[in-house]
């Protein structure tokens, strides 16, 4: 009788340990967690600027997976500047620096690069995104500008009349004047006399002292006529002047609303509903007469609200003036099958991306515009 209580509370902790912990329909797979981070958030990247007379940047680049990764670096080089000196191996092309890195999980690594800009040149940013070896969506972007040195101030010299010549100069002046107008009043009464006396030893006539009042009418008139003449010529030179201005901006399908924000490679923009930043644009060389070009984009929602954004509004343009929307389909195929436009960006939302626009012609895109509404101006993006 002992025995069978035994044998039944055996049996149920085998049963117990035979049967899962908690439910689980069949056929769900159990994915770790931490595989949820691998991808844009595997990897992050930061990149800092320090002053001097040259732009120095330093790129740091952390595993945050629990896994090691091979990382692929690539720090951009705006027009207009050069390669001073690069650490660590890094490549140099004729656009942008690339190093190779495998980082083990938890690790940070810093890469850094110095240029050498154009003397004109007051501002420089620079961008940096990290990839898989394979692939063209990033996992991070970053970017740093690096400002030059305040120009010495140089101290203008004094005007001429703040000198001490001059000012003696008015000091003799104010007592000539003042010892001119005491004589003046000194001597008024004597001048008076004297010209009352000549004036009762002249005969008296009758002056005319003034023109004939038709001739004033008609010079009033004649005045009036030129003025108004003047004013309709300029008022009409400045309509057909904003006319020409408005069809070309129509012709060039530039009906936007507002003033379009100009920036380089990597500087954040706002337009009306959105925070656009350009990291990197790639081309590659022309197929059929069609080419293919990569624009890596960082969005942030900054309208307070969701906002839907689409592609037909993001536009590549070419030297000639031609331009393009996104190719829709490419970009879904760079980013994994995923539609970027299908859903609003809910409110403070940050997005990385690839952006595909297919070209035509061997002529590379010049100009990058993106805009978040109908009506927005956007945000214009110069390439190198």
């Amino acid at each position: 009788m002992t025995r069978t209580p035994i044998r039944l509370a055996a049996l149920t902790v085998l049963v117990s340990v035979a049967m899962p912990a908690t439910a689980v329909p069949a056929g769900t797979a159990q994915t770790p967690t931490h595989l949820a981070r691998v991808g844009a958030h595997a990897v992050t990247v930061k990149v800092s600027g320090s002053g001097g007379s040259a732009p120095f940047y330093r790129t740091e680049v952390r595993n945050e997976s629990p896994e090691p990764l091979d990382v692929v670096v690539r720090q951009g080089v705006p027009a207009g500047t050069a390669v001073a000196a690069v650490s660590d191996g890094g490549q140099t092309a004729r656009n942008e620096i690339t190093w190779r890195l495998r980082l083990v999980p938890g690790e940070s690594l810093q890469r850094s690069a110095s240029l050498a800009p154009a003397g004109t040149m007051r501002e420089v940013v620079v961008p940096a995104c990290a990839y898989p070896t394979q692939g063209d969506q990033p996992y991070d972007c970053a970017s740093a500008t690096w400002a030059a040195p305040p120009l010495p101030v140089v101290k203008a010299a004094p005007p001429w009349w703040m000198t001490l010549p001059a000012l003696i100069g008015s000091i003799g002046v104010v007592l000539l004047a003042a010892l001119f107008l005491s004589w003046r009043r000194w001597s008024a009464p004597r001048r008076l006399a004297r010209a009352e006396r000549f004036r009762s030893e002249m005969p008296r006539y009758r002056w005319r002292y003034g023109p004939p009042v038709w001739t004033l009418v008609l010079l009033s008139a004649a005045m009036v006529t030129v003025v108004g003449a003047l004013a309709a010529w300029q008022g009409a030179v400045r309509f057909n002047r904003a006319g020409e201005t408005t069809r070309a901006a129509l012709e060039e399908g530039k009906g936007w609303i507002g003033d379009t924000t100009l920036g380089q490679l990597g500087a954040p923009m706002r337009e009306q509903f959105f925070e656009f930043a350009v990291y990197r644009v790639t081309c590659e060389p022309p197929a059929g007469g069609k080419g293919r070009c990569l624009a890596v984009v960082g969005l942030r929602n900054v309208s307070g609200e969701s906002k839907p954004w689409y592609g037909m509004l993001q536009r590549a343009y070419q030297p000639n003036g031609n331009w393009v929307s996104v190719d829709e389909e490419a970009t879904r195929a760079v980013n994994g099958g995923r539609d970027l436009f299908a859903t609003p960006v809910p409110a403070g939302e940050e997005l990385l991306f690839p952006l595909a626009f297919t070209v035509n012609g061997e002529t590379a895109p010049d100009r990058i515009e993106l805009r978040g509404g109908v009506f927005s101006a956007g945000v214009t993006v110069r390439l190198p």
